[in-house]
C-alpha cells in the first residue's frame, strides 16, 4: 500500500515524467522511422544488376578424319662430283724412214734368221705414237687404228686401217706411256723404187699368217706437196681421236717421200 500512497502523494510528478518520457519515445520512434525509410528507398532505388544465363551446350563429337601430316621433304644430299673424264694423250714422237721387213705377214725392224720364211726388205716411213699423262688431261688405254687422210686439190681420199710395228692386226691397244708405231708407206729399198700405202686388213687373229692380208693396191702419189694427216680413230666409237697434219713431199738427196711438219 505504501507504493499506492507514494504514488498518489507524488502523482505530479510521476504524470510530469511519464508524459516527457513518452515524448522522448516518440521522439526516437520517429527519428527511427525516417531513418530507415529512407534506407529501404534507397535500397530500392538501386536498379537489380541482370544477368543473361547462356544455356550449357554440350560439344558434338562428330567423325572427322584430321587431314594427313605432310611428309617431310628429303635431305637433299649433293651428288659426289663426277670422276674427270679420261682419254688418251695422242702424240707423234717422231716420222723415220728405216728399212723395214715383212715376215710371217708382220712389219718388223727384227727379222728372224734362220728360219725358212721370206725376208722382204724394204724402206718405209714410220711414225712414233705415244700416250701421254699431262697436268691437264687423264689418259686411258685406248683400242686404236690409224688411218690417212689425203688432199690432192680438193678431192679428198683416205687410206684405213694401216699396219703397226711388230702387230699382227690392224689394231693396237695403246696404254699410259706407251708407244706404238704405224707403218705410213712402204717402198722397195732402192732409189728408184715405188711406193705404196700398204693396208693391213686383218681384224683379228683368226686367219692363219701363211696368207697375206696386206693391202699392196694403193700407190703413194709422186710427192708434191700435199696435204698429208695423220688419224687416230677409236676403235668402239669410230671417233677421231687425234690427228697429225704433215706435207707429203720429196727428199731430193735419198730420192724417197718424206713428210713435212706444218707449223
Amino acid at each position: 500500500m505504501w507504493l499506492w500512497d507514494w504514488v498518489v502523494q507524488n502523482k505530479q510528478w510521476v504524470f510530469g515524467f511519464g508524459i516527457a518520457a513518452l515524448g522522448a519515445l516518440g521522439t526516437v520512434l520517429w527519428w527511427a522511422i525516417k531513418k530507415f525509410w529512407k534506407t529501404d528507398a534507397a535500397v530500392s532505388a538501386i536498379p537489380a544488376a541482370s544477368a543473361t544465363i547462356s544455356p550449357i551446350t554440350s560439344p558434338v563429337i562428330t567423325n572427322t578424319t584430321l587431314p594427313a601430316a605432310p611428309t617431310p621433304l628429303p635431305l637433299k644430299v649433293d651428288p659426289p662430283a663426277p670422276a674427270p673424264a679420261t682419254k688418251p694423250n695422242l702424240c707423234v714422237e717422231g716420222i723415220k724412214a728405216p728399212r723395214i721387213y715383212l715376215q710371217g705377214d708382220v712389219w718388223t725392224l727384227r727379222p728372224k734368221s734362220g728360219g725358212w720364211e721370206r725376208q722382204d726388205r724394204y724402206r718405209a716411213i714410220l711414225a712414233d705414237v705415244s700416250n701421254v699423262p699431262t697436268d691437264e688431261a687423264h689418259t686411258a688405254k685406248e683400242a686404236i687404228r690409224a688411218a690417212i687422210r689425203m688432199d690432192y686439190g680438193g678431192r679428198v681420199r683416205t687410206y684405213s686401217p694401216l699396219p703397226w710395228l711388230e702387230e699382227f692386226t690392224n689394231l693396237v691397244y695403246l696404254e699410259t706411256w706407251a708407244t706404238k708405231t704405224v707403218v705410213l708407206a712402204v717402198g722397195e729399198d732402192s732409189r728408184t723404187g715405188t711406193w705404196s700405202f700398204v693396208l693391213n686388213q686383218r681384224k683379228d687373229y683368226a686367219g692363219s699368217s701363211a696368207v697375206s692380208e696386206m693391202d699392196w693396191t694403193n700407190q703413194c702419189p709422186i710427192p708434191s706437196d700435199l696435204p698429208f694427216e695423220l688419224l687416230m680413230i677409236d676403235m668402239n666409237s669410230g671417233a677421231i681421236l687425234a690427228k697429225f697434219p704433215y706435207i707429203w713431199t720429196f727428199d731430193a738427196v735419198n730420192n724417197w717421200p718424206i713428210l713435212k711438219s706444218v707449223d
